[in-house]
């Protein structure tokens, strides 16, 4: 469950059990409610991280997606990548955060992580809902789902459940097959609350 505060350590974390560093992380994302208040941001961040930290700032090697819960118009998901907190390297699709349920891929290769998402079970990719930010290095030891809000104030909100995660290391980047690890994750409810 996520109801942070920027800046603090609360958050989710899962040790895998072994090293990855190139990878294909998927999970299903359903939306419960998306409040778009504006004036508060709240933030949920899952990839993989070298740090069991969900601390924004902290230097750490990263892999992942997140999305700003701001406004209607300005919530987008973006893919994130490199060693400079939870939120470096960010590239946005031209997809908002909304109360649509998504299946979410991120695959790691090289220095390149890419984040499609998809409308079903990772047969029809979203138009506008891929993006790729070129910062990555790893090896990562732990899926992080990281929730946190910009300031204590403020009455947007963001619910939702993620579902049916799975971490596959050692891809093959040409024709979308890989092999290798497999860790497959728990169930999660959470929630990125702006307070009052």
């Amino acid at each position: 469950e996520w109801t942070t505060g920027r800046g603090t350590t609360q958050g989710e974390v899962t040790a895998l059990s072994s090293s990855a560093d190139d990878f294909v992380l998927r999970y299903k994302f359903t939306p419960t409610n998306a409040n778009h208040s504006g004036g508060n941001e709240e933030y949920l961040w899952v990839g993989l991280s070298d740090n069991n930290s969900c601390t924004s700032n902290t230097a750490q090697e990263q892999a992942g997606v997140y999305f700003h819960n701001w406004s209607s118009s300005d919530s987008k998901f973006q893919v994130t990548s490199g060693s400079n907190g939870l939120f470096g390297g960010a590239v946005a699709t031209s997809i908002d955060f909304s109360s649509t349920e998504y299946w979410i891929e991120i695959i790691k290769s090289g220095s390149d992580v890419t984040l499609q998402l998809y409308s079903d079970a990772y047969a029809t990719p979203v138009s506008g809902g891929s993006a790729t930010s070129s910062n990555a290095n790893g090896p990562y030891d732990y899926v992080v789902m990281c929730g946190m809000t910009h300031s204590t104030s403020g009455s947007g909100s963001a619910l939702g459940t993620i579902d049916d995660m799975t971490v596959t290391g050692g891809i093959v980047a040409s024709g979308g097959g890989y092999g290798g690890g497999h860790n497959t994750l728990g169930n999660t409810n959470g929630n990125a609350s702006g307070g009052g």
